[in-house]
């Protein structure tokens, strides 16, 4: 886990990171390191780069990127603002051919292949396992072999739920295709050859696949093949680029959520925020952040969460109730009812938006309250407060979930015009 955190106001860009590294070995154990580092100055340029999620970039460290980025971009001079920079690293990460060739992407396609038919296999598995409990009365229940049958249906049907396909990759599908295909087939003949005394869910998955007809597995193989141009619920990094761009007076950020490259294309979303005259403050939590967002909103992330929750299930069951008693009140026609039941849900979501947006004027407010300090703090001060609330953070979470995954050295960086970037440690 990672907890980080950027401040920007008029006069400088402060960002802050601990430095614990998580490792989950082969047995599924989970291994936690301090001493990462996760903050890089860009040269003498007043900008960094701060990395959370995974460490690296499709199996290359992103220290060894960051670094070679800065020396071999071409880009010899400071772009004109952090979302031109971005848009550099961007491009460095999909021509850096030494270090993403063929031969090291391939088996990486394959091991995402499997990733994306595993996971949408074990979700499929909990529905027909919580299925099979309520109909556990029918005769002949077999929901091994229903969830064999509507697998690879099921799996396309995801589609429509999925998000929208990242817009730089739709032009892979005509090539990506082919490639899932070959490696289905692969799949499917080194789980149909490999014996398990007690079989992995995809195992028995990429077995029934070899009993598809060329169609469906032509089917199967596109429907795979659309699944990886689209977001994940993880994506695999978070990179934040701030300082000042040559032609910035105040300082901003760009942050890029990466999925991996794909076909050369790096799967990515991005967005900016820059200080300005109506925007003279911007916080931004990164990964783990309940403690400090308490401090910043007034309220836990959970707890809210909760509250909105029990709201929600309240005024629901508020309105069945008023329902039931209508019916059993009044002989009305089912047209009248319908009518009547409309009314109500209207009633119960116009009263559930107002308290929400009472709930969030609230929280609004407390930051606005930070905000107004923020803005005139020097920046050794925001740099005081950017570490404190991330060892909040590592306390929050070692006495909540009783390991140190958060935590190590609390490093801090200050980033300002005239002397560049300066590490506190």
């Amino acid at each position: 886990m990672t907890s980080q955190i950027v401040i920007l106001n008029k006069q400088a860009a402060v960002a802050a990171s601990d430095s614990a590294a998580t490792i989950f070995r082969s047995d599924g154990l989970a291994k936690v390191f301090a001493g990462t580092q996760k903050i890089f100055p860009l040269g003498d340029w007043p900008a960094l780069v701060m990395i959370s999620g995974s460490a690296e970039c499709d199996g290359v460290p992103w220290r060894t990127l960051i670094d070679d980025f800065r020396k071999n971009s071409g880009c010899d001079r400071l772009p004109t603002t952090m979302e031109a920079l971005a848009q550099e690293l961007v491009n460095y990460l999909e021509q850096a051919g030494r270090h993403f060739s063929d031969e090291r992407m391939e088996p990486r396609l394959e091991l995402e292949v499997e990733r994306v038919i595993q996971r949408f296999a074990n979700e499929l598995w909990d529905r027909h396992q919580r299925q099979a409990l309520r109909q556990a009365g029918r005769e002949n229940l077999n929901p091994a072999g229903d969830f064999l049958e509507g697998f690879w249906p099921a799996l396309k049907q995801t589609l429509e739920q999925a998000p929208a396909p990242f817009g730089n990759c739709e032009s892979l599908l005509p090539s990506l295709a082919p490639k899932v295909a070959r490696i289905l087939e692969s799949l499917s003949d080194h789980y149909a050859a490999t014996e398990h005394t007690d079989p992995l869910l995809i195992d028995v998955v990429m077995t029934a696949f070899r009993k598809l007809s060329p169609s469906h597995r032509h089917q199967a193989a596109e429907t795979v093949a659309q699944r990886l141009i689209r977001p994940m619920r993880m994506n695999d990094s978070t990179i934040v680029i701030c300082g000042f761009g040559h032609d910035e007076i105040f300082p901003s950020l760009a942050r890029l959520s990466l999925w991996g490259r794909l076909g050369g294309i790096l799967r990515r979303h991005q967005d900016m925020l820059a200080i300005s005259d109506s925007l003279p403050v911007v916080v931004v939590p990164l990964a783990h952040s309940a403690a400090s967002e308490t401090m910043l909103y007034g309220s836990d992330p959970e707890v809210s969460q909760v509250t909105r929750d029990l709201l929600a299930a309240t005024l629901a069951d508020f309105g069945t109730k008023i329902m039931t008693k209508a019916q059993h009140a009044f002989s009305a026609s089912s047209a009248t009812m319908e009518h009547f039941q409309q009314a109500i849900e209207d009633l119960i979501a116009q009263e559930g938006a107002q308290f929400l947006q009472m709930f969030q004027k609230v929280q609004h407010h407390r930051f606005e309250e930070m905000a107004d300090v923020f803005a005139f703090m020097g920046e050794e001060e925001l740099a005081r407060i950017a570490r404190h609330m991330i060892y909040a953070n590592s306390w929050q979470v070692r006495l909540s979930e009783g390991v140190e995954s958060v935590g190590g050295t609390v490093v801090a960086a200050i980033v300002d015009r005239a002397t560049g970037v300066r590490l506190v440690d």
